[in-house]
């Protein structure tokens, strides 16, 4: 969804959301820069089939994503992930200038090492990290991608897949500086289980995809993550699912139709039973 700004003193935005440029084996959904002023909010908007970096180059601001808040400053690049929801607002004493991209990959083993960091850092507060070479290819993915001259698809194909790759190993960096301190053990373990429906929760249609993702039946794996936690996986997901539903339907722009569909309900009558048995409320009030 297309993001809104209000008192900008600069922003530019080339916003491909609804028919991404495909480079090689990159999509590119959305590039632009933005220089707020005292009271620039880029309001809360749902971040759907695809990472986003936005790269703060000056001053600091606040990213609220679903619900939770991390400061950022200079240097900082916060990472937001598809099934995010997401707000910035400015300091006002000190106004955010950043440059932001949306992309995804069809390479195989570029997605399956994406993959990993969303179910590894799906934690709101541990989307930060900080890499000049980033920066600086965002930049010149902005410039390349306005030009359009000889060779531009190779460049950019090559460009967004070296920020990738960037990006996930300082994401590597951070698991292996905290590594010692990751216990192995059954409350890890639901807690991915946990993590792969959060992360997944656009495209899940059925709890038997744990399955392929942990090698173990489900009948185990529901067994295994009650005798933990005393809840089921089913209640999570039922409760994750309504939760999410409940913040798209925040934004004006989500009819409860659309978020019915894309949460994959069978129908808008099964998805507002559901959401007013859980909430007291009908979708359609919220």
């Amino acid at each position: 969804m297309k993001k809104e700004f209000f008192k900008s003193n600069y922003h530019f935005d080339r916003n491909y959301l609804d028919e991404p440029v495909k480079y090689g084996s990159v999509l590119l959904y959305q590039v632009g820069r933005m220089y707020a002023s005292v009271d620039t909010v880029i309001h809360r908007h749902v971040q759907l089939d695809c990472i986003e970096l936005t790269i703060v180059t000056d001053g600091c601001a606040t990213v609220y994503t679903n619900g939770v808040a991390t400061e950022v400053t200079k240097g900082d690049i916060y990472v937001s992930f598809a099934g995010d929801v997401h707000e910035i607002v400015s300091n006002p004493k000190d106004p955010v200038k950043f440059d932001f991209v949306a992309f995804n990959t069809l390479d195989p083993e570029l997605h399956v090492s994406c993959e990993k960091i969303m179910l590894e850092f799906h934690n709101e507060r541990q989307r930060v990290i900080r890499d000049d070479d980033i920066a600086e290819i965002v930049s010149r993915v902005s410039v390349e991608d306005s030009k359009r001259e000889s060779f531009s698809e190779k460049l950019m194909e090559a460009l967004i897949n070296q920020m990738i790759i960037y990006m996930i190993r300082a994401f590597e960096g951070i698991v292996q500086a905290h590594s010692s301190r990751i216990p192995e053990d059954s409350e890890v373990f639901c807690y991915s289980l946990m993590n792969y429906i959060d992360s997944h929760i656009y495209t899940m249609r059925s709890l038997s995809e744990l399955s392929e993702f942990t090698n173990y039946s489900y009948n185990y794996l529901s067994n295994f993550y009650k005798s933990v936690t005393g809840d089921t996986l089913m209640n999570y997901y039922r409760k994750k699912r309504l939760e999410t539903a409940r913040l798209l339907l925040s934004d004006e722009e989500m009819s409860v139709t659309k978020v019915s569909s894309l949460l994959g309900y069978s129908s808008v009558y099964t998805f507002s039973r559901a959401f007013k048995d859980y909430y007291g409320i009908a979708p359609s009030e919220v």
